[in-house]
């Protein structure tokens, strides 16, 4: 493939990425919220103070909510009271900005993924088409729990990817360059199920 074409997939990416931040942040009112977000956003609440020293009790309103793990929560509660403090914004979109952008960040590294693995054509299609499911558009206005979840482990594997080429053009690795695959793949997963023990 000619590196016009290339070019001109990755600038198609671009435009459809752009699209879709732009529509989703516009409609960021039109969703509302979940049953469980305000039981979420509280988490980070609770996790903050405590990490602040104002308390002592992880007081998660539900005792199933004790399986929730705070790191996401944390970040998406610091940055929306932030923004609440700063701009004339509601409630609910506030808390929605961070997730969109979360999204919008997973379908950039899914793209450079997709074509480190297979070209700019699949990885424009396999992006186009994940952005237009309906299921996918909808959670990144809300769900804190999957999607920054879903992101963090398309972002491990694209650097798993580029570490493997790393050791690999490496001469004196490359008659162990099945060892090096082995621990770096290990290591994703590693990282990835660290992420899902905090987050989860």
């Amino acid at each position: 493939m000619g590196d016009k074409i290339k070019r001109k997939y990755r600038l198609i990416f671009y435009a459809i990425l752009s699209i879709f931040l732009i529509v989703s942040l516009a409609t960021l009112s039109d969703y509302g919220m979940t049953w469980d977000e305000a039981a979420q956003q509280h988490i980070g609440k609770v996790t903050i103070d405590f990490l602040k020293g104002k308390t002592a009790d992880f007081n998660f309103q539900r005792d199933d909510l004790k399986y929730y793990g705070p790191f996401f929560e944390i970040i998406n509660y610091y940055f929306s009271s932030s923004l609440l403090e700063s701009f004339n914004i509601s409630y609910v979109s506030a808390f929605h900005i961070l997730i969109v952008l979360t999204a919008a960040l997973g379908l950039l590294f899914l793209f450079w993924l997709v074509n480190a693995l297979l070209g700019e054509q699949i990885a424009l299609f396999s992006c186009a088409f994940l952005m237009l499911l309906p299921r996918y558009a909808a959670h990144a206005q809300f769900n804190s729990k999957d999607i920054p979840l879903v992101t963090f482990f398309i972002i491990f594997r694209f650097y798993q990817k580029k570490s493997q080429e790393y050791y690999s053009s490496w001469c004196i690795f490359r008659t162990r360059n099945r060892y090096a695959y082995g621990f770096n793949f290990s290591s994703a997963c590693v990282f990835y199920h660290l992420y899902s023990a905090l987050n989860f």
